[in-house]
């Protein structure tokens, strides 16, 4: 079943498109080309990014038409291993496994930044949004030997999400 977008009107009256369930390109350009929505709420994440081909169509899309661009999963890193308990996870809240290195983390918020997002929303987890909020501050801009440190991690993990 393809995932479904939702439309969502909040007080200030701004609309947001929200893929629901697994994010597809088709839809969120879809979304994007209606003209309905003000924002756009995506993954944008260096492992997604070069080892699934992912997010770029879209990020290009809603730039084109000005809209804003709201990134989350930025300090994912892959899938928990499978089988894994929700007890056994070092964040059982998170049903993927995340960046939890401040150094890594602090790389993947500002890749995720630099793609032109508006904001990066950290993980549901008390201890990853503290991380998150310490690297707030720093420049979003990476050095080059910075992007070849994340494409090096990214290299042997497999993304959450990948262009079909």
């Amino acid at each position: 079943m393809a995932p479904q977008v939702v439309a969502r009107r909040d007080v200030a009256q701004m609309a947001t498109a929200t893929p629901v369930g697994t994010p597809q390109d088709d839809e969120a350009l879809a979304a994007i080309e209606s003209g309905v929505f003000d924002t756009i709420l995506y993954p944008v994440n260096f492992v997604c990014h070069q080892r699934g081909n992912f997010d770029q169509e879209v990020l290009k899309a809603a730039a084109a038409k000005q809209m804003g661009q709201l990134a989350l999963k930025a300090m994912a890193m892959t899938r928990w291993a499978k089988g894994t308990k929700r007890q056994e996870r070092s964040h059982p809240k998170c049903w993927y496994q995340p960046v939890d290195d401040p150094a890594l983390v602090a790389l993947a918020l500002r890749w995720a930044l630099g793609q032109g997002v508006t904001s990066a929303i950290p993980p549901g987890d008390e201890k990853l949004f503290q991380i998150a909020l310490n690297v707030a501050s720093l420049e979003a801009r990476l050095a080059p030997e910075e992007v070849t440190a994340l494409r090096t991690v990214a290299k042997n993990l497999d993304p959450l999400f990948a262009r079909a």
